[in-house]
């Protein structure tokens, strides 16, 4: 078998519509992106394997529900699962920047054991998020970053808010 080419993926804002409150604990909260699960479909049909990296610390501080959080995560997966996408790692820091961690993003820890795990194929692999923190992930991991934003982040190998476009973006990469 070789390498995974994996793509790491942030969960809210790039996966899930993210509310103006940035909170998304009720399910009355919950949307999917536009286009996210043809998407994965046309992404895992082209040989990745997805893992979801988010920072979380809403759940460290006890601001978000943990129970609504889990509840709409469960939907979530079980949406992407209805169209056989699965996700080989569900990772998430807990802790504010304040609190410095390994695991939080930009830095690399909250992966050093799937990392370890794994032979990822770090060519084709990339890291895509909404914020600048997965554009530094993807530099601190060595492997490629598209942001998900409607404006252009010149330190992201590729910027847009269309899942569509995003996927046309990787599969034109690989080959």
């Amino acid at each position: 078998m070789g390498k995974k080419k994996v793509l790491f993926l942030d969960r809210d804002g790039t996966l899930i519509r993210e509310p103006e409150n940035g909170v998304i604990d009720k399910l009355s909260d919950f949307r999917l992106l536009p286009d996210v699960i043809e998407s994965l479909g046309k992404l895992k049909f082209a040989g990745y394997t997805f893992v979801i990296v988010s920072n979380q610390p809403g759940l460290g501080k006890g601001r978000i529900n943990p129970e609504g959080f889990y509840e709409v995560h469960k939907e979530m997966l079980k949406l992407f699962a209805m169209d056989k996408i699965f996700f080989d790692e569900v990772l998430f820091c807990p802790h504010n920047e304040e609190e410095n961690c390994e695991c939080r993003k930009p830095k690399t820890g909250l992966l050093t054991e799937y990392l370890r795990n794994n032979d990822i194929d770090m060519e084709r692999s990339f890291v895509i998020g909404d914020r600048h923190t997965d554009i530094e992930l993807a530099k601190n991991l060595g492997v490629k970053s598209v942001r998900v934003s409607a404006e252009n982040d010149s330190d992201a190998y590729f910027t847009s808010n269309s899942w569509k476009e995003i996927v046309r973006y990787i599969l034109d990469y690989q080959f």
